[in-house]
């Protein structure tokens, strides 16, 4: 079985990757106009929350650098728990302007069989989260405790 903090270093090195990932395909590939802008605006959205998250979600930076530590302490008492929720759903508007982003881009939306896999797989996705955080709480029976 897999415990909890080990699902959130996968998440944490997944999240990170991906944020490499695009860093290296900006470096390798221009665009231009609304391309550009959706592809850069997404990129910024991610750096911010993984940057966010390096520092206030894991402790491995904040607990080898003492200086590091007291920062986020002193920052603990204005953020709350509530605008790192919010915070980390910026990742929802930064998948969208990736979505928009390959949608824009002509030479990849001229090839039908990607296109049709990526709504595809963008569609059952967007489902699938819908239902866990909308749907599911309601349909979640709880038992009875005595």
């Amino acid at each position: 079985m897999i415990g909890l903090p080990e699902m959130y270093l996968v998440h944490g090195l997944i999240g990170l990757g991906g944020v490499i990932l695009a860093l290296v395909h900006k470096m390798m590939i221009q665009s231009f106009g609304l391309i550009k802008l959706t592809g850069t605006a997404s990129l910024i959205l991610l750096l911010t929350v993984a940057v966010y998250s390096i520092f206030f979600l894991s402790g491995w930076l904040t607990s080898r650098i003492k200086i590091l530590n007291v920062l986020k302490q002193d920052l603990e008492r204005l953020l709350r728990y509530e605008i790192s929720v919010w915070l980390h759903r910026l990742n929802i508007v930064a998948t969208l302007l990736i979505f928009a982003h390959v949608i824009l881009i002509p030479y990849i939306a001229n090839i039908k069989p990607f296109m049709i896999l990526f709504f595809t797989y963008s569609g059952i996705t967007a489902l699938m989260y819908l239902y866990y955080h909308f749907m599911k709480p309601f349909t979640y029976k709880k038992r009875d405790t005595y």
